[in-house]
């Protein structure tokens, strides 16, 4: 018995030997698996780094080329965009027997705030709107539907500068500066070149040669001015508010005619996003 016993043991240590250096091997063959993360870990800060390296070249490369990109972005920043509409009174202190009392006009316009942060704000702005002429021998006088023998196309260019002033999301604008008026008159719809002015007597092509005279005599062009603004922040990307201006018609009052052809004017107004915005508004 004993010596059956001493073989079964040294079977059963041949058998633990065995399966133990079986176990080693096998476990050597298989991939490290806690090394793995940090592997992939290290793996994606190196393309991380690579892609932030790549981009910082691609910029330096675009700045050599275009070395007035900062520069260019810097007056951008100072540069705002702005429509407006509304209407345009005109006054008319001449005899309404033979004009049109204080016609009304609507006009657009276009136009840009610069500086608007800084100590003078400088504004550009031209608008565009038409009116009804007659001649009444002398001057250019405006006139109604029934009566009209030019229809002039108007174009008024501001040139202002001025104070901006904000509070919180509000800003008011007070600029003062020289309106441009510049007019052309042609023949009226339904007005023929032969027809005659009952108050002249003279044909309605000689008339409309005439009214274009005098859009530019003794300064009947030029308008100083008055405008405040008021504006309101919506968002990041869009302003709105109204303005109102004050024409004084420098040709009437150097003439002795006082205020005749003086305008005042109501607009809506509204300043555009930069298309920089307007591109970063796309990407998102």
């Amino acid at each position: 018995m004993g010596g059956r016993k001493s073989s079964i043991s040294k079977y059963f240590f041949s058998l633990l030997i065995f399966f133990s250096f079986s176990s080693f091997a096998f476990a050597q063959t298989l991939p490290d698996q806690s090394s793995q993360p940090a592997t992939q870990e290290t793996t994606d800060a190196q393309t991380e780094q690579t892609e932030r390296t790549e981009q910082t070249e691609r910029s330096e490369r675009t700045e050599q080329a275009n070395p007035q990109g900062k520069k260019s972005s810097a007056i951008s920043k100072n540069f705002k965009l702005f429509v407006t509409a509304g209407p345009k009174l005109m006054i008319n202190t001449d005899s309404v027997k033979k004009s049109a009392p204080h016609p009304i006009m609507f006009s657009g316009g276009i136009g840009c705030d610069i500086f608007e942060d800084k100590i003078i704000t400088i504004q550009p702005n031209l608008t565009f709107f038409t009116n009804y002429y007659i001649w009444d021998g002398d001057d250019a006088q405006p006139a109604e539907v029934e009566n009209r023998t030019a229809t002039a196309l108007s174009f008024m260019l501001d040139l202002t500068a001025g104070h901006t002033w904000h509070f919180g999301k509000n800003s008011i604008q007070a600029l003062a500066g020289s309106g441009f008026l510049f007019r052309y008159g042609i023949m009226s719809t339904g007005v023929h070149s032969s027809d005659l002015n009952p108050l002249t007597l003279t044909t309605a092509r000689s008339d409309v040669k005439d009214i274009n005279k005098w859009f530019y005599k003794n300064m009947n062009f030029l308008y100083p001015e008055l405008c405040v603004t008021y504006m309101r922040h919506i968002n990041e990307f869009w302003n709105i508010g109204a303005e109102a201006r004050a024409y004084f018609p420098l040709g009437s009052l150097t003439h002795g005619e006082k205020f005749d052809g003086a305008i005042f004017s109501l607009a809506f107004k509204m300043q555009l996003p930069k298309m920089s915005e307007i591109k970063s508004l796309f990407a998102d």
